[in-house]
C-alpha cells in the first residue's frame, strides 16, 4: 500500500490532528528510552526502521477503527504508550504504523469500596501512583521504568517490579474485559 493512501485513509478515520508523518515525530515514537538503541542515538544515529506514520487516537472507538482498517489492509502496526521498552517492543516495521495510546491518559474512576481504579492505557504509572497515594492507596507496582511507564505498556509486556513478590506482576493486578480494552482496571 502506498504511504500517501495509507496516511490519507487514517486521517479520515481519526482526523488530521491525530496523524503524524514528519521524520522527527516518527523517529521519536520509535524510541525506547532505556533500551536497545540508546547508544546509537547518543551518537546522533538512528537505524530503526521507519514507520509510515504515528497515529494517536483519542478514544477506544478510534483505536478499534484504526486496527480494523490496518488489519483489512494487512499493514503492520506496533502499539506504543510511554516508550520505556527494553526489548525492541516499540520499534516499528518499515512502512508500518505506530499506534500511540498516550493521548488516552485519563483516570476514569477510583472505586474505594471495591478498591479498583479504571484508567486508560496512556495513563502514566507515576501519575496514577501519586493520585492513589493521596487517598492512602497504592498501585503496588514499581518497575524500574516507573517515571516513564504507562499502563498499556505495562500490561502488554507483563511488567514486573521491585514489589512483585508482594503484590504480583502487572497481570495479577489487572482486571479487564473485551469491552474495556485499552482501558485498564487495576487493584488499588
Amino acid at each position: 500500500m502506498k504511504k500517501e493512501r495509507l496516511v490519507n485513509d487514517l486521517r479520515t478515520i481519526v482526523g488530521p490532528k491525530n496523524i503524524f508523518t514528519d521524520e522527527e515525530a516518527v523517529l521519536e515514537a520509535a524510541k525506547d528510552y532505556i533500551g536497545f538503541r540508546v547508544y546509537q542515538r547518543a551518537d546522533g544515529k538512528n537505524f530503526a526502521p521507519r514507520a509510515a506514520c504515528v497515529v494517536k487516537p483519542e478514544d477506544v472507538e478510534g483505536v478499534s477503527r484504526v486496527l480494523e482498517y490496518l488489519h483489512k489492509q494487512r499493514v503492520d502496526v506496533v502499539p506504543r504508550t510511554g516508550g520505556s521498552s527494553v526489548t525492541l517492543g516499540v520499534e516499528p516495521v518499515e512502512g508500518g504504523v505506530i499506534l500511540d495510546g498516550s493521548a488516552m491518559n485519563k483516570i476514569l474512576k477510583i472505586d474505594e469500596t471495591d478498591m479498583m481504579v479504571t484508567a486508560q492505557c496512556g495513563t502514566p504509572l507515576e501519575h496514577l501512583e501519586s493520585v492513589l497515594n493521596e487517598k492512602g492507596y497504592t498501585v503496588g507496582h514499581y518497575p524500574q521504568s516507573l517515571p516513564m511507564a504507562h499502563l498499556g505498556g505495562l500490561v502488554a509486556t507483563r511488567s514486573t517490579g521491585q514489589f512483585s513478590t508482594l503484590y504480583g506482576g502487572i497481570e495479577e493486578l489487572v482486571w479487564a474485559s473485551k469491552r474495556c480494552w485499552p482501558t485498564v482496571r487495576s487493584c488499588v
